[in-house]
């Protein structure tokens, strides 16, 4: 099975141009030091895991964001989805 740990806030979003920035870094095959943090994380859960597992960022401006870590649980690599 999959572990799925959401991290949501109300806070004033992210613009859909900032989002789409944010996105293509994170779609990038080499860090590029503009999101250092953010893509070492998604990197890191794809290259152990497979291009299913990683961060997934969804934003609203003047709503939020809501940021997805999508991991299998320990020891699984296949399984149930979440």
């Amino acid at each position: 099975g999959n572990m799925l740990a959401v991290i949501e806030d109300n806070g004033k979003g992210i613009s859909p141009e900032r989002l789409s920035e944010i996105k293509t870094e994170l779609a990038r095959t080499e860090e590029t030091g503009q999101m250092f943090g953010l893509y070492s994380v998604h990197s890191r859960l794809r290259y152990t895991y497979g291009p299913e597992y990683g961060l997934e960022i969804e934003s609203i401006p003047d709503s939020g964001t809501v940021i997805r870590l999508r991991y299998p649980l320990e020891g699984e690599t296949e399984g149930n989805d979440v």
